[in-house]
């Protein structure tokens, strides 16, 4: 189980990274991370503590082909949560649909971030821990 102000607090240390960081508060990976916000923002009650399925980082690094000027909607990312949600275990994908765009798994990660505070999803490019590792240095 993992408590939702971790994975706010986790949310709020993506919303300014540029470079994801390994570990997040709650000593939660960026896999958890991802899988724990996916559950938060397609949950339309907000649970207190949510339990995580066991996930591992992706299995390929996508390349970044965010288009220029596109900005998702909070209701796209919702939506693209709820479509991972039901089955999300093994590897986090490498890249997820958001409206009619594909984007990588670490760009949708901060995408998660921004709607779980409450705030307009952007769509930027940002870079793994480790592009050349197991996971792109995704896991614990």
């Amino acid at each position: 189980m993992v408590a939702t102000a971790d994975l706010r607090a986790g949310a709020a240390q993506l919303a300014t990274a540029r470079k994801l960081p390994r570990q997040l508060p709650g000593e939660l990976g960026l896999a958890e991370t991802f899988a724990g916000l996916v559950l938060l923002v397609a949950s339309p009650d907000r649970p207190g503590n949510l339990r995580l399925p066991v996930v591992r980082g992706p299995a390929d690094v996508a390349r970044s082909a965010l288009p220029s000027g596109w900005q998702p909607t909070a209701d796209e990312v919702r939506t693209a949560a709820q479509g991972l949600a039901p089955n999300l275990r093994g590897a986090v994908p490498a890249v997820v649909t958001v409206g009619d765009q594909l984007v990588a798994a670490r760009e949708f990660l901060v995408m998660l971030a921004d709607v779980a505070l409450d705030q307009p999803p952007r769509a930027r490019s940002v870079t793994d821990p480790d592009p050349f590792a197991v996971g792109a240095g995704w896991g614990p």
